[in-house]
């Protein structure tokens, strides 16, 4: 975490994207970022999804358009797991606004769990359950299929980094 706090330092990024599987870190880490650099805002799915109640399918589709939205238009910080529905979408913004720097979270499945168990509150989501070690693992398998695999260091021409053993 230290490397990428200084990293993010010294090329001081005006647009970061950390993605990873549910309870990877994310969050954790986009917190630290944003130490570093504290004139960025975070604009966080899970952030949209409390602010526009997206516990139906009509709540879910405006908290993912606003995301995206800002996404297209915004410096900032974003975050969001980088699969599903809003990996085209994100594929599509990045060939005309793209990232200074795209952090992939790596996570153990068994940690993921143990998070996704100690958590007490969820943003609002149309879908009840809860994630399972399936869902954990195929997130990640699917990112690394979208050339988020550990042995890049670019997606797309934008530099990728890779943090692993987030204690967040």
């Amino acid at each position: 975490m230290d490397e990428l706090c200084g990293l993010c330092q010294s090329i001081d990024p005006a647009r970061v994207l950390v993605i990873g599987t549910i309870a990877s870190g994310k969050s954790f880490t986009v917190d630290r970022i944003k130490e570093k650099l504290p004139y960025l805002t975070i604009n966080a799915i899970d952030n949209y999804r409390r602010e526009y109640q997206a516990s139906t399918k009509a709540g879910e589709f405006i908290a993912q358009s606003k995301f995206l939205k800002a996404m297209s238009l915004s410096k900032g910080i974003f975050e969001f797991t980088g699969a599903g529905p809003l990996f085209a979408p994100m594929e599509e913004i990045c060939s005309t606004n793209p990232f200074d720097l795209i952090v992939r979270i790596h996570s153990p499945v068994d940690a993921c769990m143990q998070r996704v168990r100690a958590r007490s509150s969820w943003p609002p989501y149309p879908y009840p359950e809860l994630p399972t070690e399936e869902m954990i693992f195929s997130i990640g398998k699917k990112l690394d299929s979208q050339g988020f695999s550990i042995g890049s260091n670019y997606w797309k021409e934008q530099k990728l980094v890779h943090v692993s053993g987030v204690k967040g």
